[in-house]
């Protein structure tokens, strides 16, 4: 009777209230309908007719349990089939595939997949930073007026790690100048332009013929402290920029050398302060000395392959040029070259350079970079040395770096190694050095510490030449058991 009013959602029948007995009835006919399925057996026992009721079956997944099939009756509540819990399988991932490919600088990630969907990652380091081919190559060439552009690639992804624009080439519809001087050659089939003549044009278009000639050189100071002229385009029949062709032209801004040229003579741009843009011809082999000497707007210049040779004082002075790019077949790099070019960060060597001159990058360059296949030169932390690294040839003098220690390699330091470095105010060498050779620190005006790691009579020891301080204020040497005082 309990259980039957339970069923109501009655805990009891109140008698005084109003339809008491139809409740009474009610829980009456449950109890009979209870006891219907029921019997009792030859001992008196009450045996029931089961009624089941089954419980279907569930599978796992990953991350829940599961049961089997199970069943209990319906009017007694016995269980007939009883019921087992499944454990969940937990994920069951497939094999690690690359869902996004690590870059030099980026990480990538890999990832697997579960068959319930489910997804787990992990990272693929990046490579830690791009890997410089070292080598520039031309991704767009200029055309009329157009820039082109260069680059070091990233041998691994073809990033541009460097990059350096070309300037855009003079309109095409330039019209060659009129009125030029020229002098015909002994041939009488060239001739070589000479001077303005009647010509005023400030953009200067050198014409591949005049009269017949074929025009094939221009002549010693032929345009030479020429005011107003402000560009200039050489023809593919010019073979020779003769000396001092275009030097101190105080308006000069942009040239274009033709691809037939093969010299660049002497001073032949020396003093053009303004001269920003310059495009040497692929013919080029030798660039004289002083050529382009204190073009202070100059910021880059592109060397062909063709040139072998870079004269004294090339590029001397050019103190905003930031890029130099050396040719692949340059072999000669002159004294002081590059002297000065404040502005230059970093020079690459390739593998053709043979001989360097004295000073050749002083007073601007941070870091020397050399082509592994180089066999006369080296970069030890980037300074510039010899293939064996045992001679310091050049320090990197546009360092900010007051101290520095002379590599434990270093047998010899050079003449002039750390000429024009303003920086530095302290030196150490190591016991390996056994010569200093000849004004090893000129104008190093501000070195006035020079440390020795050896005894003083090893110090006595090392060759040095008797110019070797070149005007630094070195006065003592300070050896590990003291000091020496220079005299």
């Amino acid at each position: 009777m309990p259980i039957a009013l339970s069923s109501l959602g009655r805990q009891h029948i109140d008698a005084g209230q109003p339809g008491f007995y139809s409740d009474l009835i009610d829980a009456i006919e449950r109890i009979t309908a209870l006891y219907d399925g029921f019997r009792l057996n030859t001992d008196g026992k009450i045996v029931c007719d089961h009624e089941a009721v089954t419980v279907p079956a569930k599978a796992p997944t990953c991350t829940q349990s599961g049961w089997t099939e199970s069943a209990h009756c319906a009017l007694c509540g016995d269980v007939l089939k009883p019921l087992t819990i499944i454990p969940a399988t937990g994920h069951r991932f497939g094999e690690w595939q690359v869902s996004r490919p690590a870059t030099c600088t980026e990480d990538g990630e890999y990832e697997r997949v579960c068959h319930c969907g489910e997804r787990e990652t992990k990272p693929i380091p990046s490579r830690g930073g791009h890997v410089s081919s070292g080598e520039w190559e031309t991704v767009r060439e200029a055309a009329a007026g157009k820039e082109g552009l260069r680059a070091k690639k990233c041998v691994v992804c073809g990033f541009h790690v460097e990059e350096m624009i070309l300037p855009a080439l003079p309109s095409a519809d330039w019209k060659p100048s009129q009125g030029l001087r020229y002098h015909d050659n002994a041939d009488r089939e060239t001739c070589e332009i000479v001077g303005l003549g009647s010509c005023r044009d400030a953009k200067l278009v050198i014409p591949a013929q005049i009269d017949g000639y074929t025009v094939t050189g221009i002549a010693k100071e032929a345009f030479k402290a020429r005011e107003k002229l402000t560009d200039v385009i050489i023809p593919d029949t010019v073979r020779t920029v003769g000396d001092y062709a275009f030097s101190q032209c105080p308006d000069l801004t942009s040239v274009r050398i033709g691809d037939a040229v093969t010299e660049i003579g002497i001073y032949a741009f020396y003093h053009c302060h303004v001269l920003k843009s310059v495009r040497i011809g692929t013919s080029v082999t030798e660039i004289g000395t002083y050529a382009f000497y204190e073009c202070k707007s100059l910021t880059d210049i592109v060397l062909p392959d063709s040139v072998k040779d870079i004269g004294n004082q090339a590029f001397g002075a050019c103190e905003n040029l930031t890029l130099a790019v050396i040719g692949e077949s340059v072999k000669t790099v002159g004294t002081a070259a590059f002297r000065g070019c404040k502005s230059l960060l970093r020079v690459n060597l390739p593998s053709s350079v043979e001989a360097i001159g004295a000073r050749a990058f002083s007073g601007g360059v941070s870091e020397f970079r050399v082509s592994e296949g180089n066999l006369r030169y080296s970069a030890v932390d980037g300074n510039l040395c010899s293939k064996d690294a045992t001679v310091l040839i050049q320090y990197a003098t546009g360092r900010k770096d007051a101290s520095f220690t002379v590599p434990a390699t270093v047998t010899a330091v050079e003449a002039e190694a750390f000429g024009d470095c303003k920086a530095l105010t302290e030196i150490t060498l190591p016991v390996s050095v056994l010569s200093v050779g000849k004004e090893a620190f000129k104008n190093c005006k501000n070195l006035t510490a020079l440390s020795y790691q050896g005894s003083k009579k090893e110090w006595k020891k090392v060759a040095l030449h008797s110019e070797w301080r070149g005007g630094a204020p070195i006065l003592s040497v300070s050896c590990a058991n003291g000091s020496v005082k220079l005299k």
